[in-house]
């Protein structure tokens, strides 16, 4: 079964039918500043509320993680710049170029966005984060005083777990081996870690562009391109193996969905669901937190009627799940010592109420920037909706489980890209209004794309250097 586009009547079809129509004009006006407001409202309101309790919660710069320390030179100025560039030109090149080419190009852009922000504060952030303490990397030298076997064997005693590193602690021991085994082949040290993060983070892009063209087609695949690879969550993406966890998450999702495609005859619908449930089984043991994204994959299963994919992918998940049994490590055993340790953290004295309605969602919506509301608001797309309803829940079912209490611009990394989908809806909203300059019509940022994607792309870029210029972040 198919999905069509689907659009909503009185605003982009009244603007792209009638564009000198005043109150088509008015109403389109209106369904982008309305979610532009609410973003701006959410966001100031997160932050009043928490201006006392910033200290006690350990939260500099509340709702996000860092601090606040204005930070303007040459750096910012050119940073900005390039970003404008990008955002003028990036949605041509993903228009006309070739799809291969498209892909990789999308991808250059997103890994040197997120390292230009970075960089605003100096070239040294770049592997700042890997260096940390707190950081996966800096458990290697403990691993080496008890060897591989032990760490994974004692990884789930409560006793032990509070020796490691904050973020080891809260999450399985996949990624904490990850980091170790770069270190036993050679590749030790800060800088090969956070090159490591990003040749695997980076891979969240086509994940997200292949899985969006085959369910909403090549059209909006394209025009998502540009808002995937400037979003402000490239201040947090580069070097934050969150990054990796929404790459993993990215290809199970996408082999998935495409095991379901009308061309795919019954081994390569088996062939690929192995796969995804390999890659979800891989996943899981890298971060608790994967779980709900699957919900992105298993609409397109159940709109599609293929469930004959989805014993492929328990056979895949249950393959690497028995893997880490086998060498010690059992999943729910590792999730009841990591919420003992969260429990006994800092995470007990930050109110629920306040992160679960105010702080996580404005810093959430940070992160995907305000041209996701607008999109939330004014895409009808039914086929982008399939995907970004999943990431949507993902998002609630995380927000009320009450397990994550600030840092979510980083920790829901993972959730973002399916919330971004429906931007690539935004560039068809008001198709065919003339956007050059002069009497009576309408500018753009973007040649090419209608003011409302366009502009919105332009402001992304502005927020993110605006945010990297006010917080000092640890990522």
């Amino acid at each position: 079964m198919n999905l069509s586009a689907a659009t909503e009547p009185g605003a982009e079809g009244a603007v792209a039918s009638a564009p000198t129509d005043g109150g088509a004009r008015w109403r389109a006006w209106a369904a982008t500043a309305v979610p532009l407001v609410a973003w701006a409202a959410l966001v100031a309101v997160a932050w009043t509320r928490a201006e006392p309790y910033r200290s006690r919660w350990k939260l500099g710069a509340a709702p996000v993680m860092g601090s606040f320390d204005r930070h303007l030179t040459p750096a910012t100025v050119l940073v900005l710049v390039v970003g404008l560039a990008l955002a003028r030109y990036l949605p041509g090149w993903c228009r006309t170029l070739g799809w291969r080419r498209m892909l990789v190009v999308a991808t250059l852009a997103f890994v040197g966005w997120g390292a230009a922000t970075s960089a605003i504060r100096g070239v040294d952030q770049l592997d700042r984060t890997m260096a940390d303490r707190h950081e996966y990397p800096a458990v290697i030298p403990l691993v080496d005083e008890v060897g591989v076997a032990t760490f994974v064997d004692t990884f789930t005693d409560e006793e032990v777990l509070r020796r490691y590193p904050i973020h080891v602690q809260g999450h399985p021991v996949g990624i904490a081996l990850a980091y170790v085994g770069l270190d036993r082949v050679g590749l030790d040290g800060s800088g090969w870690a956070a090159a490591a993060t990003v040749a695997v983070g980076m891979l969240v892009v086509p994940g997200v562009l292949v899985t969006t063209r085959e369910v909403a087609g090549e059209d909006r695949a394209r025009r998502l391109a540009p808002f995937l690879a400037l979003a402000p969550a490239a201040v947090w993406s580069v070097t934050s193996a969150d990054l990796v966890f929404a790459a993993v998450a990215a290809w199970a999702i996408a082999l998935a969905v495409l095991a379901t495609g009308d061309d795919r005859d019954r081994s390569s619908r088996l062939g690929l669901g192995v796969a995804s449930g390999l890659l979800w089984g891989l996943g899981i043991h890298l971060t608790y937190g994967l779980a709900p994204i699957a919900l992105v994959a298993l609409a397109v299963i159940a709109w599609r009627r293929r469930w004959e994919v989805l014993p492929a992918i328990a056979v895949g998940a249950l393959v690497v799940v028995g893997a880490f049994v086998a060498i010690g490590f059992w999943w729910f055993d590792g999730l009841a010592a990591t919420r003992i340790r969260y429990e006994a953290g800092i995470a007990s004295i930050r109110p629920r109420r306040y992160f679960t309605v105010l702080g996580n969602p404005a810093a959430f919506s940070l992160a995907v920037g305000p041209a996701a509301w607008v999109a939330v608001a004014r895409v009808r797309d039914a086929r982008l909706w399939l995907l970004a309803a999943g990431g949507l829940a993902a998002v609630a079912i995380a927000d009320l489980s009450g397990l994550s209490k600030a840092e979510v611009e980083r920790i829901w990394l993972p959730f973002a890209p399916w919330v971004l989908v429906l931007t690539g809806g935004l560039a068809a909203l008001g198709a065919g209004v003339r956007t050059t300059t002069g009497v009576g019509r309408r500018w753009s940022w973007s040649p090419g794309w209608p003011p409302v994607a366009g502009n919105l792309l332009a402001l992304q870029v502005v927020l993110a250097v605006a945010i990297v210029s006010v917080v000092n972040t640890p990522w």
